[in-house]
C-alpha cells in the first residue's frame, strides 16, 4: 500500500511537472508554436497534436506563401480561404520529413492521453532551410546530368526541384548561384527545362511494319550529341501510350498497323510521377502542389523517311574503340547473318529457330530473353567486335522491350562468340557512358577492361533474367553482403530535424539468394541501369586472378518498384570466365563527405 502511493506521488509530481513545462510554453506565444491533442491512445493524441501544430505553423507563413507560387485564382475571399487550406496542405507535406522530431510532451497518460507537441518559432526556418538545400541539390544535380546528355535525369530533377520550390514559402526569393552570379529560381529553372526542350531533336529514321502494328525508329540528340537517356510517350490516335526510355540517342514508337499519318505527335516526360512515389516527402508535395505544365514538352516529328537520322548516332563511340584498338576485330561479316537471325528469332519469340548458332548455355539465355517482355524490331546498325580471351564480343544488336501497362525501353544486345563460332552467352550492354569509362581507362590492359565490361553487364543480365542459379554461382559462399534501409528517426533532443537515418543489415549469401527468389517473384519484369563507374584494382585475396573494387550507380527499375543508390562490388577474377564477388554493398545516398563504401573498407 504504500509503495503504491509513493508511486502515486512520484507520478503526480511528474505531471505537475511536464504541466508547468506546457503552461510556460503556452504562455510565450513569441518564442513556442505548439499544439494539442486528446485521444484515448497517446498515438491518436500526438496525431491531433501534430496536425493542430501544422495548423499553427500554417497561419504563421502564410503570409510568406506567394498567390503565384501557389496559383491560385484571386478572386477574393473565396481565394483566400483556398489559399489558406493550401498552405496547409503544403506546410504538411513537411510533417513526415521533420514535423514529427518536434519536441513533445505527454500531459497524461491512457485511456485518456493528452500530448502537446511544440516547436522554436527560431526552429521552424531550420525546417525550410531543409527543404531549400533538397532544392538546390537537385537543381545542382540536373546540371551535372544535362552536361553529359542525360535528359531523363535532368528534366526530372529540374522538375522536382521546381515542385519542391512552390512548397517553400519564400519561393519568389531563393536563388541559385550560377556563374558568379545569383539568379531566381522561380525564374530560372522553368527557363532551364525550356532549353532542354529547346535543343533536343527526334527525327524518325525509317518504318518497320509487322503483321498487327508498325514501328518507327527513331534518333534522339541533345545539342547534337545523342541523348544517354530520354523519356517520352506518343499519341497514337486515341490516346497517349506507356512510357519509354530512349538509350544512346535511339528509340522508338509503335502505331497500329492501319495508320497513316504525317506526323507524330511526341511528349517529353518531365515529371516522373512514379518515381516519386518512392520519396514519400517528394510524393507528398507532388500531391499538395498544382502541376507546372510546359508546353515545349510536346513535339510534332514528322514521319517523312531520313535515311541519314541513324547514321550520325554511333552504337559504339570510335574512340571507345580506339582505346583498344589492339583487340578490334575488322572484319564482322562473318557475325552480322547470325545476329539478324538471332534477332528475328527473338521478335517471333521461335529460339529454335536458331539453335544450332548457341552452346547449351547460351541457348538457355536466349530462351529466357525471348520471354522478356514484347520484343520490338529495331534495325541493325553497325555492329563493332571486340577479341579477346579466346571470345568474340560483338554488340550492340539495338531493341525494344515493352510490357503490358509498363514501361517500355530500349537495351543493347551484346553476344560473345566462341572459338568455334556459337554463341555462350547474350548480355544486355552497359550505356555509352559506362562503356567509355572503362574502354578509355588505360591504366590496365585491354583485356582486362573488357573482362570487367563483360561482367558487369553479365551481372545486370542476370538480374533482369532473374538468372538465380547464375547470381547465386559468381557470389563466394563467404561473400560480405550488404543492403541499405531507410528508417524512420525517433525525436531526440540532438536531432530535432533529422528525418531519417540509413541503416545497413548484413545478410548471409543464403538470406540473400532466397531474398532475390521473393523479389523476382513479384515482378514482370526488371531492367538496371549503371553510370558514374570508378573501378580501382587491389592485392588478390586467393592469389588466384586480379582483384578490382568497383563503384557504380545504379537506376533499378521494376514493374512494382523503382530506386536508385550506390553499388560496390569486390570481385575478382581467376580467370575471366569466372568472377568471385567477396563483396556486395548497396546505399541509397553517398556518405556526408561525397564518399561510398569502396575497398579501403574492405
Amino acid at each position: 500500500m504504500r509503495k503504491s502511493l509513493i508511486t502515486t506521488f512520484f507520478s503526480l509530481i511528474s505531471i505537475i511537472s511536464w504541466s508547468q513545462s506546457a503552461a510556460e510554453i503556452k504562455a510565450n506565444p513569441n518564442k513556442f508554436l505548439y499544439g494539442e491533442g486528446n485521444g484515448a491512445s497517446i498515438e491518436q493524441a500526438d496525431k491531433q497534436a501534430l496536425s493542430e501544430l501544422i495548423s499553427q505553423i500554417s497561419v504563421n507563413v502564410e503570409s510568406r506563401f506567394s498567390m503565384d507560387v501557389l496559383a491560385v485564382d484571386n478572386s477574393g475571399n473565396k481565394a483566400e480561404s483556398f489559399k489558406k487550406e493550401k498552405v496547409q496542405s503544403v506546410v504538411n507535406t513537411y510533417s513526415n520529413a521533420t514535423l514529427t522530431n518536434t519536441e513533445r510532451l505527454i500531459l497524461s497518460d491512457e485511456p485518456e492521453a493528452k500530448v502537446l507537441r511544440y516547436i522554436r518559432k527560431e526552429d521552424v526556418q531550420k525546417i525550410f532551410d531543409q527543404r531549400k538545400n533538397r532544392i538546390l541539390d537537385f537543381a545542382n544535380e540536373a546540371d551535372r546530368y544535362i552536361s553529359q546528355a542525360k535528359v531523363a535525369d535532368a528534366l526530372k530533377y529540374y522538375y522536382w526541384a521546381l515542385i519542391l520550390l512552390k512548397s517553400h514559402p519564400d519561393a519568389n526569393y531563393l536563388t541559385i548561384q550560377k556563374e558568379g552570379q545569383p539568379s531566381p529560381l522561380i525564374n530560372w529553372l522553368p527557363a532551364r527545362i525550356n532549353d532542354v526542350f529547346d535543343n533536343l531533336n527526334i527525327r524518325i529514321s525509317g518504318w518497320q511494319k509487322e503483321a498487327t502494328y508498325q514501328v518507327a525508329n527513331l534518333g534522339i540528340t541533345y545539342k547534337n550529341i545523342p541523348v544517354e537517356n530520354f523519356d517520352y510517350t506518343w499519341f497514337d490516335g486515341r490516346d497517349w501510350g506507356t512510357v519509354t526510355s530512349a538509350k544512346d540517342g535511339i528509340g522508338f514508337i509503335e502505331m497500329p498497323a492501319q495508320s497513316n499519318f504525317t506526323s507524330v505527335k511526341m511528349k517529353a516526360e518531365y515529371m516522373f510521377t512514379g518515381e516519386a512515389r518512392a520519396d514519400k516527402e517528394l510524393e507528398q508535395v507532388m500531391s499538395a502542389t498544382i502541376p507546372v505544365p510546359f508546353r515545349k514538352a510536346h513535339f510534332e516529328v514528322t514521319t517523312v523517311v531520313e535515311t541519314s537520322a541513324m547514321e550520325s548516332i554511333s552504337p559504339v563511340a570510335v574512340t571507345s574503340m580506339n582505346s583498344v584498338k589492339d583487340l578490334v576485330v575488322d572484319d564482322v561479316s562473318q557475325y552480322k547473318p547470325i545476329v539478324k537471325l538471332v534477332s528475328d528469332a527473338i521478335l517471333n519469340q521461335q529460339p529454335e529457330t536458331v539453335k544450332q548458332y548457341f552452346t547449351v548455355e547460351g541457348y538457355a539465355m536466349l530462351t529466357q530473353l525471348s520471354s522478356y517482355g514484347k520484343a520490338v524490331p529495331m534495325p541493325i546498325s553497325d555492329l563493332k567486335a571486340l577479341s579477346a580471351n579466346g571470345k568474340t564480343i560483338v554488340r550492340p544488336l539495338k531493341m525494344g522491350f515493352s510490357f503490358s501497362n509498363n514501361k517500355k525501353f530500349v537495351e543493347d544486345l551484346v553476344f560473345a562468340f566462341n572459338e568455334q563460332n556459337k554463341i555462350e552467352s547474350i548480355a544486355f550492354g552497359l550505356n555509352q557512358t559506362a562503356l567509355d569509362d572503362i574502354l578509355n581507362n588505360d591504366a590496365w590492359p585491354p583485356e582486362e577492361r573488357l573482362t570487367i565490361i563483360t561482367f558487369l553487364e553479365h551481372y545486370k543480365t542476370a538480374y533482369a533474367l532473374k538468372r538465380i542459379d547464375y547470381i547465386e554461382s559468381i557470389f563466394s559462399d563467404k561473400a560480405l553482403i550488404i543492403v541499405g534501409s531507410v528508417l524512420k528517426m525517433n525525436p531526440t533532443a540532438e536531432n530535432k530535424f533529422q528525418s531519417q537515418i540509413i541503416t545497413y543489415n548484413k545478410l548471409s549469401k543464403a538470406d540473400y539468394i532466397k531474398h532475390l527468389q521473393a523479389s523476382f517473384r513479384s515482378k514482370e519484369y526488371i531492367n538496371i541501369e549503371f553510370e558514374d563507374n570508378e573501378v580501382r584494382r587491389g592485392i588478390s585475396k586467393g592469389g588466384k586472378g586480379n582483384l578490382y573494387g568497383i563503384q557504380i550507380k545504379q537506376n533499378y527499375f521494376s514493374s512494382n518498384y523503382g530506386d536508385s543508390g550506390y553499388l560496390y562490388l569486390q570481385v575478382e577474377f581467376p580467370d575471366p570466365d569466372t568472377p568471385v564477388i567477396y563483396v556486395r554493398t548497396w546505399q541509397p545516398e553517398k556518405q556526408p563527405d561525397g564518399s561510398i563504401y569502396g575497398m579501403e573498407n574492405f
